[in-house]
């Protein structure tokens, strides 16, 4: 082969390779583990045990029981004592009588008391209570029950029309509703149903009103003949809507409402279906924006912040919509089926790729809660976008670990994938192929260590293992990028099908670790800068020597400067592997960078420790320390020290404390504040700082304000008296009037009024002794007593002068 073909088949590998990737689509990289399921498991679990079956329980029940058997596979009522909960929602429905004022007036007491209604009926339903046991069959239903779902129904809240209608045809099929009933509340919900639907063309939909279209169209069209009309139910009852009438029984706004309203009440439930399908896509834009942020695109609640279970209602409404429609157009799934065979079908998707990217990681990042309405919200959520009929097929692709280690090389080292669903079940091997696209350091992400390959399953644990060490990488993040594509299934196979997809990119970071080891490390004692830089002595320590590999003690003077440089490089691994990887080799001895790294220097003598850092500089890291300068630290202690290397990075397996050398430091003769300087750090070592006696510290207060002179307080205390001298020369011009006092022929009326006076009296002195002495609590006490004396003579007294 020439060079002409060579380069042209290389273009043309190219082009292919690049159409590919551009064609593909991003996967997930994280699922529901195992461990995650079984803690959700047992918080469900816990719920359902529970014996105390109270109203408000009603709703966790139904949760926990349908998400028990998303998780598990299967039914969890036989683990609960199915009699004693029948025997409880029989008496709630026997006995209901809500506090009308209450029950109508709250909205949030309509819909707590709906959702119990509406759960109860489920669970009453699913536990056949009506049917197993003659004695569990509700015999009536309160008929406030009935007047709270019909007026619900008839209502204006799109949920409470909801509740009502889901409440309505649960509690139907227990046949406790009279024909005619029933038949009243069937023409109800169709007409609010149609109300509901007009409502939305002519404005803006909201999230909750369209949420709760959605949902009661899955009721109505589960519930409905597909022939049935609202106009029809009329008709069977004579009760034909006359538009003459309607005109002049109501307002014009009335009327033209139900001009808007009569084209949907004439619909049968197909075509009202059909009409719902097509507000799908319209929903669908409330639920994710395409811009860019689609983690903060999802149904928010009142406070803005995505609201989970509005998220997760919806997506759940999608799913059973959709599947209704295939249900009641069979010729289209027999096609869509035709479809599947080959390539995805042509239907119109209602999200793209990365709106249920989107949506699943909004989903995952709720999924760590003991809350149990949060849980059924995630898992059901979760179901529902791994339902492939109706969405684009998620695809995970997850690893057993995040760390390898390059220390030891082995198949038990390898990078196990798993590629599944997002419960964590292994998609179909036979349909599907792996592929190692790339496997880059984070730093030089354009340097791959290996090129495009196909990766091998493990047929025992249905894994992928990448052996991702035998391309000799060094520490460091990397990112490993992994591509899944569809395989159409041999003729033949009777493998479980799966829905084509485009193929699918994860990118997954991952980290090598590994040992590490110190090269080239020396000791270099010279003179400063100013005096010309020579050195003096020059040692070289070879990792690991222990503290007495040195044959003499290195000698440093007061006016000399010590340098300690180093370099840190991956170690060897133990077991190098045989079968080496042709790709992008790296140099085992390539230098390390680490996060730290800095010189320990110990006072054998006085124990007193310092530390110097050690900074990069071109290939080596470099410690200097001039030792007579502030910045040596050493407080002139002559004398042995012990040097010791600390490093440390999260990409070490361990890291390094090596005690590689001692030096003797020699600052001579010293100056009396030398001296001090050395005492003064030395005492200052025996006893921790923290432990050292503190200045006491002396709280000053604000001083007493100036008080005005006697004189003037004396007078403002006459003047205040004034009013009382008053009263007694008003009463002397008046005169006193003792006449209904009474005689001492009545002695009991006599010490009555004598008391009551007396204790008005002890009141005003007891204000007075407040004034001077009292405090608040005696003065309240001595009050509470007086008072008590006061209003019983002051009664007797009272009816002494009506007497």
């Amino acid at each position: 082969m020439n060079s002409k073909n060579i380069l042209f088949l290389s273009i043309f590998l190219f082009f292919i390779l690049s159409t590919n990737i551009n064609c593909s689509t991003q996967g997930l990289n994280k699922i529901i583990t195992s461990d995650e399921q079984k803690k959700l498991i047992e918080t469900f679990e816990k719920t359902l045990s529970s014996k105390d079956f109270k109203k408000e329980n009603f709703q966790s029940l139904l949760q926990s029981s349908v998400g028990y058997q998303i998780l598990s596979g299967s039914s969890i009522w036989s683990k609960i004592q199915k009699e004693d909960l029948c025997q409880e929602i029989k008496t709630f429905f026997e006995d209901f009588s809500p506090n009308s004022e209450e029950q109508y007036e709250s909205q949030k007491a309509i819909w707590t008391t709906l959702n119990s209604l509406q759960s109860g009926s489920i669970i009453y339903n699913e536990l056949q209570c009506h049917t197993k046991k003659k004695n569990n069959k509700i015999n009536k239903l309160s008929p406030a029950i009935k007047e709270l779902l019909l007026k619900s129904i008839n209502g204006k809240s799109s949920r409470n029309i909801y509740l009502g209608g889901q409440t309505f045809f649960e509690l139907e099929k227990t046949k406790i509703f009279n024909e005619k009933e029933t038949d009243e509340f069937r023409k109800a919900t169709l007409k609010s149903f149609a109300k509901m639907l007009a409502l939305l063309e002519e404005d803006d939909p909201e999230v909750e009103f369209s949420q709760y279209i959605l949902e009661l169209a899955v009721l109505v069209v589960e519930n409905y003949d597909s022939e049935t009309s609202y106009q029809a139910l009329a008709d069977d009852d004579n009760d034909i809507i006359d538009e003459s009438d309607k005109t002049e029984s109501e307002s014009e706004d009335d009327e033209e409402e139900y001009e808007s309203l009569e084209g949907y009440l004439e619909m049968t439930i197909e075509e009202l279906l059909e009409n719902v399908l097509e507000l799908i896509p319209d929903v669908a834009n409330l639920l994710v924006e395409n811009d860019g942020q689609v983690t903060q695109s999802f149904f928010n609640d009142e406070s803005g912040k995505p609201d989970l279970e509005i998220t997760s209602r919806v997506l759940r409404t999608f799913v059973k919509l959709k599947k209704l429609s295939i249900k009641l157009n069979k010729d289209e799934e027999e096609e869509e089926e035709d479809e599947d065979e080959d390539e995805d079908g042509d239907d119109e998707e209602i999200f793209t790729e990365e709106d249920l990217i989107g949506l699943a990681e909004f989903l995952f990042s709720r999924k760590s809660t003991q809350d149990i309405s949060a849980a059924y919200n995630v898992i059901t959520g979760l179901k529902s976008l791994d339902e492939d009929r109706v969405f684009k097929k998620l695809i995970c692709i997850t690893a057993d670990k995040e760390e390898l280690s390059i220390k030891q090389k082995s198949k038990k080292n390898a990078m196990n994938l798993l590629v599944s669903d997002l419960f964590g079940k292994a998609l179909p091997a036979d349909n599907i192929e792996v592929f190692l696209s790339r496997f880059s350091p984070v730093s030089k992400p354009e340097q791959s260590l290996t090129s495009h390959f196909l990766i091998n399953q493990d047929r025992k644990s249905g894994q992928y293992a990448a052996d991702l060490l035998a391309y000799r990488p060094s520490i460091g993040f990397y990112n490993l990028e992994v591509r899944v594509s569809y395989k159409p299934p041999k003729a033949g196979t009777a493998n479980k099908k799966l829905r084509p997809f485009k193929p699918v990119d994860v990118t997954i970071l991952t980290k090598i670790v590994g040992p590490v080891k110190v090269s080239d490390l020396e000791i270099v004692v010279k003179q400063p800068k100013s005096q010309g830089g020579s050195v003096l002595t020059r040692n070289k320590i070879k990792y690991p020597e222990t503290l007495n590999s040195a044959k003499k003690d290195i000698v440093v003077n007061r006016d000399n400067v010590l340098s300690i440089s180093f370099r840190v490089i991956a170690g060897q691994p133990s077991k190098s592997s045989k079968k080496q990887k042709a790709g992008f080799q790296q140099s085992i001895n390539n230098l390390i960078e680490t996060h730290q790294a800095m010189i320990k220097i110990t006072d054998l003598e006085t124990g007193i420790e310092r530390y110097f850092l050690a900074i990069q500089k071109t290939k080596k890291y470099q410690c200097t320390i001039d030792i007579n300068s502030n910045d040596g630290n050493m407080d002139f202690s002559s004398g042995k020290y012990n040097l010791e290397l600390i490093i440390g990075n999260f990409f070490f397996e361990k890291s390094i404390q090596w005690n590689f050398s001692q030096i003797k430091i020699n600052f001579g003769d010293l100056s009396e504040g030398e001296q001090k300087i050395l005492d003064l750090s030395i005492e200052n070592q025996k006893i921790h700082p923290d432990f050292l006696i503190k200045d006491e510290i002396k709280h000053i207060f604000n001083p007493d304000p100036k008080r005005p002179p006697k004189v003037v307080s004396n007078a403002f205390t006459g003047i205040m008296l004034i009013p009382f001298l008053l009263l007694i020369i008003l009463l002397y011009i008046v005169g006193f009037n003792l006449k209904s006092f009474p005689s001492l022929k009545n002695p009991i009326a006599v010490i009555t009024n004598l008391t009551f006076i007396a204790s008005l009296a002890f009141i005003v002195l007891l204000f007075l002794a407040y004034f001077f002495k009292l405090t608040m609590f005696k003065t309240l006490f001595y009050l509470l007593i007086i008072s008590v004396i006061s209003s019983v003579s002051g009664y007797f007294t009272l009816r002494n002068l009506d007497k």
